[in-house]
Formats: C-alpha cells, structure tokens, sequence
C-alpha cells in the first residue's frame, strides 16, 4: 500500500517519493509565509515570494546547506525535534505538522495489529437516532458518509446515492452540480479543506478502504489537481464563523460546521451542520419532520458499504 501512496506529481508528471513529496512541501508553505508574520522585515529586492531558505534555517536553529538539502528531496533523515523548529518557523498547524511526520517516516502510528476501520461502532446509530436540529453524518477521514440521522440525509441527500464514493464530499464539490450550489460561495474553501483532508489521509500507512476509489474519480479533474498542487493539508473541516448553505427546499440556511474526531474508533470522523439562528432552526425542525416521514435508507447504504468492502473495489 505504501509504494502507490506517492505514485505521481502532478507538478511533473514524474514518480515522486515521500522525500520530494516533504520537500515540495516546505517549498510551498515557506513561499507562502510573509516575512513579516514572522518578525522578518521586508526589504525592498526580494526576488521570490515568502522567506528565504536561510531565513527559515535561522528560524529553525538548523544549517542551511543541509535545509536545502530536505527541500532538495535528499535522502537525509531529520529528527522529529528538527522537524519541529521547523514547523515553528513556518507556521504550520498540527494537521500539517503530522504530514511532515508521515512524509519522514516519524508520524506516530497505529500498532501493527490495528487497522483502521469504517465499521460503525453499536453506540453511534443510537447517538445520531437520538440527536434533534442538528445535522449529523459520521464518515471516514477523507468525507466518504457512512452512517447519518434523518436531518442530514434531507440536508445533504446522502441517501440518493447508493455507492458509497458517489456520496464523498470531495467527489461531490467536483462533479454534483446540486452539492456545488448547496455550498455556493464557500465551495473553493470547502474544496481546498477536503482535497487538504485527502492529501493528509491518503499519505497514512493506512488510508481509508474507499482512499483510492475516491482518488481514481478525482485525480483527472482540473480543479483537483490546481488544489493539490498547491501541496493544502487539512485535519478537519470546520469553521469558526458562521456560513451560508443554499438548500433546494427552505434555500438560504445560516450554519456552523464543527467536526469531532471519533475516539472509539479513529478511521471516523463525527461531522455536523447546527443552525446559527433562529431562522434556520425552524427550517431544520421542518426539514427534520419531513425526513422522519420517508421511509429508511440506512440499512441499503450500509450494505453497499458492505460490498464496496468484501469486493475489494
């Protein structure tokens, strides 16, 4: 699984190996820093956006040469100390953080004998039976739905669509036109987390069952591969302020996205939509009533998950 992990760079149409993948990587987020954020001043003459490879290296108490040398994709081998000042230096957040570990061959993971698993624990169909006006979906770390409540299914559709992949997030914002105008003016932002969340995911060792599926759809789309090569990483996909939901029924919804990590099992992702005013609080009391009145979808979803899993597809 590891070898096809970094099969290709779509900047060069080359075979590309973690150590470039890491080095393309600081590349991307040290251009992209501004001098300033991090108490550089900026002089007049700079000839390349963002820091300088020696100002990085000072800011991470390492040589320069041999700070080249990562960006360069040699195979050298930083320890996780050195990996850290150089996260400080760039500002990187924790998801990104655990990129750079993942690309070192450093990231904490799994014992050996724990795999990561989209199976639904017994507690959580209970926990989304019971919630009321929010909108609940739990999924796998690159945005595959696998189990949702009643108001998520009418907020989302999720239930339309029988395959599992066809109902991932990121295949959705690229090719449902319905999803596409449901997020209407966030949708660059939401493609940007969820190709960042793939990146992140199908790095691992063990990258969700249905990672390369959702890859095979997506890796020829012009709006993915100009997202992924800006080298985004993402652990989740929520938002601090409030944002606009464009529905094909009640329209104009007002929400917070908010994403839990799943403890009981940590190939899943617990995501939520929860109305951000009174308004859309009513909307999804009526959106909720008409869903409890369709009959289940749930049992058919998850048997095709169920069979995307045993074919091995």
């Amino acid at each position: 699984m590891r070898g096809r992990l970094f099969d290709s760079s779509f900047e060069t149409g080359a075979a590309e190996t973690p150590r470039e993948a890491l080095g393309r990587f600081l590349r991307k987020r040290r251009e992209a820093i501004v001098p300033q954020e991090v108490g550089i001043s900026s002089r007049r003459g700079r000839r390349t956006p963002g820091l300088r490879r020696e100002e990085v290296a000072f800011l991470a108490d390492i040589g320069v040469k041999w700070y080249a040398r990562l960006e360069a994709g040699d195979d050298i081998h930083p320890s996780e100390s050195t990996l850290t000042g150089i996260a400080t230096a760039l500002n990187l957040s924790a998801a990104e953080f655990e990129y750079m570990l993942e690309l070192a061959g450093l990231r904490r993971s799994l014992p050996s004998e724990v795999e990561v698993k989209t199976t639904i624990p017994e507690p959580v169909p209970a926990l989304l039976d019971s919630l009321r006006g929010v909108a609940a979906t739990v999924g796998d770390k690159i945005l595959t739905p696998l189990r949702w409540n009643a108001l998520g299914d009418a907020i989302y559709g999720h239930s339309r669509y029988e395959h599992p992949v066809e109902r991932n997030a990121l295949v959705r914002c690229l090719f449902d036109r319905d999803f596409i105008a449901f997020l209407g003016a966030e949708r660059e932002e939401l493609l940007m987390h969820a190709v960042g969340m793939f990146r992140l995911n199908y790095s691992s060792q063990r990258p969700s069952p249905f990672a390369e599926a959702v890859y095979e759809q997506i890796k020829n789309e012009p709006a993915f591969l100009q997202a992924w090569n800006r080298r985004l990483v993402a652990g989740e996909c929520s938002n601090e302020s409030a944002t606009v939901r464009n529905h094909g029924v009640v329209v104009r919804l007002l929400v917070y996205r908010i994403d839990f990590n799943a403890s009981m099992r940590p190939g899943l992702i617990f995501r939520t939509l929860v109305p951000a005013d009174r308004e859309t609080a009513e909307k999804f009391r009526v959106l909720e009533s008409l869903a409890e009145r369709r009959p289940p979808s749930i049992a058919r979803s998850e048997s095709r998950v169920a069979q995307f899993m045993e074919s091995g597809a």
